[in-house]
């Protein structure tokens, strides 16, 4: 096979992957819809409500409930990073103490995880 069918095919192949892993979440996600809509919190009038827009729920309420554990902490994780790498900008809106203080809020949510679960690692790939 020469490499531009090669690559077809793996990209085939990955597209068939990421497709059978959204059907997996949007069927996890309907059965566990009620579930997880009457224990999100509902998204609040003001700023915060300006910046999701017409969503209704939290969305971080409904991923702690949709994702599994090393899910969530890969996304506690990169939220971290984002905002640890982020607080030293200096543009409108981004970076400084706020950044700090919403970098805390997501290791402070990582390490209520790690209490949760007893242990020091919720994947076994490192």
């Amino acid at each position: 096979m020469d490499e531009r069918i090669a690559s077809m095919v793996n990209r085939t192949r990955l597209r068939e992957e990421l497709e059978e892993a959204i059907d997996e979440h949007v069927e996890r996600f309907g059965e566990n819809a009620d579930r997880v809509v009457s224990s999100a919190r509902h998204v609040e009038d003001g700023s915060h409500n300006e910046h999701y827009g017409e969503m209704t729920l939290e969305p971080l309420d409904v991923a702690q409930h949709w994702l599994g554990n090393e899910q969530i902490e890969g996304a506690y994780l990169f939220q971290i990073i984002k905002y640890l790498g982020r607080y030293r900008m200096n543009v409108p809106g981004k970076g400084g103490k706020t950044d700090l203080l919403k970098m805390r809020d997501y290791l402070n949510l990582l390490i209520d995880l790690k209490d949760e679960c007893s242990c020091d690692s919720l994947s076994d790939t490192r």
